[in-house]
């Protein structure tokens, strides 16, 4: 087994989200980062798994703002439902054997490979639109995603991307 690639998003907004290497199958490393026992959360596509502490909403951790609404983004039906506490580590989805694979480059590149970003909106079509409002992380332009979309009610998809 060799290093998957991870993203660690912590729950306090001014600390860096920031890449990070794991030994595939690691999961003492996994308990690290989500500080205790975890909870894995999966978006349908299961591109991606977000690792939570298991208890963080019994014992109060603070909400991972940041961690939810991309979860929401990539899979709408946890939007309003759930919200995900504590720090949280982002992995892949699982290969054939249930182990853990690493976050796609793809992703990763999408999320943290780019000076600007915009954010993009479905109202009843298949077809996304945008607006000229750049932002400099993509969990900014993540957050004014969603905000629009709870003041704008025919939005019913959004996303935040390279711009």
């Amino acid at each position: 087994m060799g290093t998957i690639k991870a993203l660690y998003i912590p729950a306090d907004d001014t600390e860096e989200v920031t890449t990070v290497e794991i030994d595939q199958g690691d999961y003492l490393a996994y308990q690290r980062y989500v500080d205790g026992n975890f909870d894995v959360v999966a978006p349908a596509s299961g591109e991606l798994s977000f690792f939570v502490n298991d208890e963080g909403k019994l014992v109060g951790l603070p909400v991972n703002t940041r961690a939810s609404l991309w979860l929401y983004s990539l899979d709408p039906a946890w939007e309003n439902h759930d919200i995900l506490m504590g720090d949280v580590l982002v992995a892949g989805g699982v290969d054939e054997d249930g182990e853990t694979m690493g976050v796609p480059e793809a992703v990763l590149d999408a999320v943290t490979g780019h000076d600007q970003y915009k954010i993009e909106v479905q109202t009843g079509s298949d077809d996304w639109s945008t607006n000229q409002r750049r932002y400099s992380t993509y969990w900014d332009a993540l957050r004014a995603a969603y905000d629009l979309s709870t003041r704008w009610l025919l939005v019913s998809r959004w996303k935040a991307s390279a711009a």
